[in-house]
């Protein structure tokens, strides 16, 4: 017997286990959000950059063919700072993809993690109830866009 109780290790480990049992805490794995997360994330980084990509090729093929429009003119006075301008333009660009990377990708993990949650701890109905509000609103908004694209294509612009 010590000072600080008895010293059978048999006593010892059945304490530990009775506590372990009584203090059981679902620990959520993060791997499969943490995988959708990033794919997510990869995805809609790759759709931004072809979508600037196309506008840089587009503007190209404008200045190209003589159409500046889309080109603010130059002033004499600003020669200095438009050559700073295009050395730092990688640099900036390179920055803003990566901050905008971790953005989206600490969101979607957030999504996801929540997402998880919901359906993992039997709370699925909240989910679904929620999907079900939003889902139909969102088919509606994407069918009246697209209902007024061909409706400005087909038949008020019909002749252009």
């Amino acid at each position: 017997m010590s000072i600080f109780g008895d010293n059978n290790e048999n006593t010892m480990y059945s304490n530990t286990e009775n506590k372990s049992q009584q203090y059981e805490f679902p620990v959520p794995n993060l791997q499969r959000p943490y995988v959708l997360a990033v794919t997510a994330t990869v995805l809609i980084i790759i759709i931004q950059l072809l979508a600037l990509l196309v506008n840089i090729r587009r503007n190209l093929l404008q200045s190209f063919r003589g159409d500046d429009s889309e080109i603010p003119r130059r002033q004499r006075s600003k020669y200095i700072s438009y050559a700073i301008g295009n050395m730092h333009f990688a640099g900036y660009f390179i920055g803003y993809l990566i901050w905008g990377y971790i953005i989206i990708a600490i969101f979607t993990s957030i999504l996801c993690i929540c997402i998880e949650a919901l359906i993992i701890y039997r709370n699925a109905r909240f989910l679904e109830s929620l999907l079900k509000a939003i889902i139909p609103t969102l088919l509606l908004i994407y069918f009246k866009t697209y209902l007024n694209k061909l409706l400005a294509q087909y038949v008020f612009l019909q002749h252009y």
